[in-house]
């Protein structure tokens, strides 16, 4: 974790397979452009949903150097009108393998407490902005904690999604 920086970069491609009415399987690709500007990743997951308003997705993530890891989170969705959402989400991360030199240690690695105000432009775009605190968890709490490293931080978010 950084401060007063952007810390996180990411994009992802996802090709989504129905086994469900309410359960989506996916595959893909996902890159880091930040913090370290060459690490793509193969991914799988799984999406669903437990009716209108909640919804839940986890993800393994297989690094072009073999490291594995992976991250859930819940997400409820409060309509405000229908094209804004208030979305308050719960997330934990985890990690196959100890990466001292990316500060990152093996088992659950950080857990994430956020909400966002989604605008859904329209069916295939949507946009957010919100706020998150992160902690770190276990051995990479450890790990941080003997680097000096921030434990917990608050930070901003924002970023859009579309569907083909």
């Amino acid at each position: 974790m950084r401060r007063n920086r952007i810390d996180d970069v990411q994009a992802r491609l996802l090709y989504g397979r129905s086994i469900s009415d309410n359960v989506v399987l996916l595959v893909g690709v996902r890159h880091d452009f930040q913090p370290h500007p060459h690490d793509s990743y193969a991914m799988a997951g799984v999406q669903g949903s437990i009716g209108s308003r909640v919804s839940w997705e986890g993800y393994a993530f297989l690094s072009d150097d073999g490291r594995l890891t992976g991250d859930a989170q819940v997400v409820y969705q409060l309509p405000v009108s229908q094209q804004v959402y208030i979305e308050p989400r719960a997330a934990i991360a985890w990690s196959a393998q100890r990466v001292e030199a990316d500060g990152v240690g093996s088992g659950f690695t950080d857990a994430e407490a956020s909400v966002r105000l989604r605008f859904r432009l329209n069916d295939k775009i949507n946009a957010f902005v919100g706020v998150a605190h992160e902690r770190l968890l276990g051995d990479s709490r450890d790990l941080a904690r003997g680097q000096g490293e921030t434990l917990q931080s608050t930070m901003a978010v924002a970023g859009f999604g579309f569907s083909l």
